[in-house]
């Protein structure tokens, strides 16, 4: 059985994964993080997600020799980000959510604007020039307080625009939360 090391720490994405791939029929072993001894940084040092997660990647296959999946995403509130010129930023704990509700303490709905960024890297070991990548974002407003239930604190806070919605002034945001939404 081949194996793909997906660099994560959370085995619940890790499980997630391997769902999927025997879904498809593939035999290959998903492992995480905890499974790699001294397993370098994930990177977090460069100015776009997709950086992060293609030296992660690329860091990780050579480390390993294993063909490497990465993931880097978080928040950009695009208040935070013209006012203040806070980048988007990665998730840190429940520390996180506290603060962004208080940058935001006052500040009206539809100036409450964020995307929600991820990007994924596949990488193979010595070739750099080969990664697959894939991103995609989810756009919508900061609720004024965290709800629903999800592990993922990000799902709490960006509430969903309503397409059916989107483009009238008067009723501009639909209040539901990622961690709201059925599968």
């Amino acid at each position: 059985m081949d194996k793909l090391l997906y660099t994560t720490y959370d085995q619940d994405k890790v499980n997630d994964l391997q769902e999927i791939l025997g879904e498809l029929n593939l035999d290959i072993e998903v492992i995480g993080l905890s499974s790699i001894d001294y397993a370098p940084q994930k990177s977090y040092s460069e100015e776009t997600f997709l950086n992060n997660a293609r030296n992660t990647a690329h860091r990780l296959a050579e480390y390993t020799k294993l063909p490497t999946l990465s993931e880097s995403s978080g928040l950009s509130v695009d208040y935070l980000f013209n006012l203040l010129e806070i980048l988007p930023y990665h998730h840190n704990g429940q520390d996180d959510k506290a603060r962004l509700l208080g940058y935001l303490g006052g500040v009206p709905s539809e100036k409450r604007t964020a995307s929600y960024y991820t990007t994924f890297a596949f990488s193979w070991p010595g070739q750099e020039d080969n990664d697959i990548v894939s991103s995609g974002r989810i756009s919508g407003v900061i609720a004024k307080y965290p709800f629903g239930n999800d592990r993922f604190v990000w799902n709490q806070m960006l509430a969903m625009m309503n397409e059916r919605y989107q483009n009238n002034k008067a009723l501009p945001f639909f209040r539901q939360v990622q961690a709201e939404l059925s599968a």
